[in-house]
């Protein structure tokens, strides 16, 4: 299997980009962002993202920058990209309800009013939710099985 995830990024593009989104939501442009600032910038449009959100990727390979403590335009446009690409939205409202499957919004409407989304989740194992997982060609189905994987464990660190 191969688990490379390098994509040649255009740097002047992704300072571009950047520049638009800082401008877009009041934050000033950086040629060099600290964990802190990237992550301001990046729930500013939505994402779910914390410095240790940043850390996390840079361990699992998402990104790699010369500096993780003073990120890139191009480094935060990779990282835009690994957040988008991982589903890591903020939960509704959000710009990116548009994206989200209605599982998810309704996952995340229930747990926005205190009630447990799926009672019975700790019924079925993590075998038992991957299998069904590859076993079904029902897309619906898949998703729900994909976020009830995300609720079991969201607590986990690899």
């Amino acid at each position: 299997m191969d688990e490379t995830r390098t994509v040649h990024v255009d740097p002047e593009h992704a300072r571009r980009v950047i520049e638009a989104f800082s401008v877009q939501v009041g934050l000033p442009f950086r040629e060099a962002y600290s964990p802190f600032d990237a992550a301001e910038l990046a729930r500013a449009h939505e994402y779910g993202c914390s410095p240790g959100t940043i850390t996390e990727f840079i361990r699992k390979g998402y990104f790699g920058p010369v500096d993780p403590e003073a990120l890139s335009p191009a480094d935060v446009y990779c990282l835009f990209a690994a957040l988008e690409a991982r589903r890591r939205w903020q939960p509704c409202p959000s710009r990116h309800d548009a994206k989200k499957t209605g599982i998810r919004l309704a996952i995340e409407q229930l747990q926005a009013d205190g009630t447990a989304p799926l009672h019975d989740l700790d019924d079925h194992s993590l075998e038992d939710l991957l299998l069904q997982l590859v076993q079904s060609d029902n897309r619906p189905l898949r998703e729900l099985l994909y976020e009830s994987l995300r609720l079991k464990l969201k607590d986990f660190e690899e």
